[in-house]
């Protein structure tokens, strides 16, 4: 199930939306935008888990098979926008 959306966008950004789709990495403005939103949800979802393994490290550490990856996560920056 799709929902229609009307959305408004600075002059600037809907430009850069139709340059993207100009250039056939997607087949419309719709098709990019929601790759967009799907993008930034991974995101999010990503950021969750390094905040949580970061966490894990700061309790003590009660799960010694996740020691590495912990260490890997506490060194990335949350801050990827």
């Amino acid at each position: 199930m799709t929902i229609q959306m009307t959305i408004r966008l600075a002059d600037e950004a809907a430009d850069f939306v139709d340059q993207t789709v100009a250039e056939g990495r997607f087949s419309s403005r719709a098709e990019y935008l929601g790759w967009l939103v799907r993008r930034d949800a991974m995101h999010r979802r990503a950021v969750a888990d390094l905040e949580k393994l970061r966490a894990v490290t700061a309790d003590g550490d009660p799960y010694p098979e996740l020691a590495g990856l912990a260490d890997y996560a506490a060194g990335v920056p949350l801050d990827l926008d």
